[in-house]
């Protein structure tokens, strides 16, 4: 899609995922003119980076995209020198449950927080498996999020162990998850969070999460010592279904019977092919939104910052 108008933009950050929000960013067609702000001086990388922060004002938008630790004090940057373009910031927006608080004083028609999940194919076909109730009501839900992070020789030294210590891996890898299930759910209620170390004392690198909603029991367990894995299975009254490799397996009804009458397991009734990479499909789709409010000055739906603040709540309180 060609626009007529483009933007100006700053990101904040470097690498990693900093690197692929802002390549998503820069193919769609309507950033005129980018750098890079970097904190710290002394990047190998010369073409587009200052390392002075009141650049960042002379924009249209700004992509917070710095380690999670940092997030507020840009936030809080933006916010007090009246900043007039929009904000784009990764999950989360803060670390600790003093800062909550803060997040209720943005503008939500210009301040959007990235939690991946919310734009995917697995949202919106949960929620029409939900509505439509094909496995009945729902009894458990079950996720695990994890990969070999921890494993690497640069892990212990990060900012991640050291900034987000017990919150680490519910901040950094369940987080998505629990802002879906936020969404698709009300009145969601943790009951405990459990974080564990291996084999480095102080580096709480695997966690389990439990809330509750009514009569509907959720656990989230991530790790970064794990293989990959991104699992998530839905018990319900009529049926159960399990999300992995891309695909949406749903087995129903719950009276299926063997030859001696008694209960078996339900058979395969159903198979939905998701595409191969739901979480970039997902982020592709996020910062699109996010770039076509900017380019077309219209703000963000209130919603979105109501339920980012619901998240954070029930995750750090």
């Amino acid at each position: 899609m060609k626009f007529k108008k483009k933007i100006k933009v700053c990101f904040i950050g470097l690498n990693n995922h900093s690197k692929i929000i802002r390549n998503i960013a820069l193919k769609s067609g309507i950033i005129s003119e980018w750098f890079i702000y970097l904190h710290r001086k002394g990047t190998k990388e010369e073409k587009n980076i200052t390392n002075n922060l009141k650049d960042i004002l002379d924009t249209d938008a700004i992509f917070i995209l710095s380690p999670d630790h940092l997030h507020i004090s840009f936030l809080e940057y933006i916010k007090n020198l009246d900043y007039k373009g929009y904000v784009f910031c990764e999950k989360p927006p803060v670390i600790n449950k003093k800062n909550i608080n803060y997040l209720k004083k943005l503008d939500y028609k210009k301040f959007f927080f990235n939690f991946n999940e919310r734009f995917g194919r697995i949202f919106s076909n949960l929620q029409e498996i939900k509505n439509k109730k094909v496995i009945g009501d729902i009894l458990n839900v079950y996720t695990e999020t994890g990969h070999g992070l921890a494993f690497k020789s640069k892990f212990k030294n990060s900012w991640r162990p050291k900034k987000l210590k017990k919150n680490l891996m519910i901040l950094t890898k369940s987080i998505h998850h629990i802002d879906m299930f936020n969404l698709l759910f009300s009145n969601l209620k943790k009951v405990s969070h459990l974080p564990t170390e291996y084999k480095q004392k102080n580096i709480y690198g695997s966690s389990c999460a439990n809330f509750i909603s009514n009569k509907t029991i959720f656990t989230f367990f991530s790790s970064y010592y794990s293989p990959y894995i991104n699992l998530i299975r839905i018990i319900g009254t009529n049926g159960y279904l399990e999300i992995l490799k891309n695909k949406i397996k749903i087995y129903y009804p719950r009276n299926f019977f063997d030859k001696e009458k008694r209960f078996t397991h339900p058979p395969l009734k159903k198979v939905i092919n998701l595409n191969n990479n739901c979480y970039k499909d997902s982020l592709n789709k996020s910062v699109n939104y996010f770039l076509d409010c900017c380019i077309q000055k219209k703000g963000f739906k209130r919603t979105f910052l109501e339920n980012s603040i619901s998240t954070m709540e029930l995750i750090l309180n």
